[in-house]
């Protein structure tokens, strides 16, 4: 972000109606909360701030409000943002790595909350980059980890209204090369690796990691 110049932060992103400077001012807003959602679940007190969340119009509706901050001041912010968010996470245990803490999933371990970030992050540099033409640094444990979260956040939706669908994907990816087996039903779990022989897979997704985890978050097609 700090190498654009101003006519990069003002063209479009992936994000429908959104410039480089909209993405960023809602990596600014949702870093923040992350932030203040693990160091609440530290303390014991969870938040419960998306409980009023339009995932439609809230984050529209927060980006339209700093239109027109110049491009240092909200990469400032974002700076300031992150460090709080670094801050929140520095020092924590075993133990405080499970607490609940809020994400849009609901109320989840702190770990999860953490990865949630670390895919919005992901996925939204991508939005930047690739109408930029930007080349992207690909570090194998972050996108190893994106792929493992946005593999069950899916289904974890569907099954948090009761769905009913279940079933078996498998995720393997060649670069870094890892698989991942979901197992989907009224609880949703991940772990790595195939699946043990004679086991009943519903689907299988191959590629990259990156495209896995395009894919995955509806950025391009599996």
């Amino acid at each position: 972000l700090a190498g654009l110049d101003d006519d990069q932060w003002a063209s479009p992103s992936r994000c429908e109606g959104w410039t480089v400077a909209d993405v960023v001012s809602h990596l600014v807003t949702v870093t923040g909360f992350f932030a203040i959602s693990i160091g609440s679940g530290r303390a014991g007190s969870p938040t419960k701030f998306l409980a009023t969340f339009d995932p439609v119009t809230s984050p529209e509706q927060l980006v339209a409000a700093t239109r027109g901050t110049p491009p240092t001041e909200l990469l400032e912010k974002y700076h300031e943002a992150v460090e709080g968010l670094a801050g929140a996470i520095d020092g924590m245990d075993l133990d405080e790595w499970t607490v609940l803490a809020e994400a849009p999933p609901g109320h989840i371990g702190a770990y999860g909350v953490a990865l949630h970030a670390l895919w919005d992050a992901w996925v939204h540099e991508l939005d930047i980059a690739v109408p930029l033409g930007l080349d992207l640094v690909v570090e194998p444990d972050e996108v190893t980890e994106c792929v493992r979260y946005a593999s069950v956040l899916g289904p974890a939706f569907l099954a948090s209204f009761d769905d009913g669908r279940t079933g078996t994907l498998v995720l393997e990816s060649t670069d870094p090369s890892v698989a991942f087996t979901v197992d989907v039903g009224p609880t949703v779990t991940v772990r790595s690796g195939l699946p043990a022989q004679g086991t009943d897979v519903t689907a299988t997704v191959r590629g990259t990691a990156v495209e896995l985890l395009e894919g995955l978050s509806f950025r391009v097609p599996l």
